[in-house]
């Protein structure tokens, strides 16, 4: 199946929204603490990150810039 592109923004609400008991004060958690990504690693600009993960059983990624 192909992974379906998230904006990073969408992608930490969605995970602070699975993680809220544990994360709701804290406003400072990045994307790796509420979202489990799978796989990450760097684009060939060599600064643009990607990161796979799954929203709700779907393959996703997202860039981050």
């Amino acid at each position: 199946m192909k992974r379906k592109y998230v904006p990073i923004d969408k992608a930490i609400a969605w995970g602070k929204e699975q993680c809220a008991p544990y994360f709701n004060s804290d406003g400072s958690a990045g994307i790796c603490a509420v979202v489990a990504v799978t796989d990450m690693g760097y684009c060939k600009d060599g600064v643009t990150r990607w990161y796979h993960f799954d929203m709700d059983g779907v393959p996703c990624y997202t860039l981050k810039y």
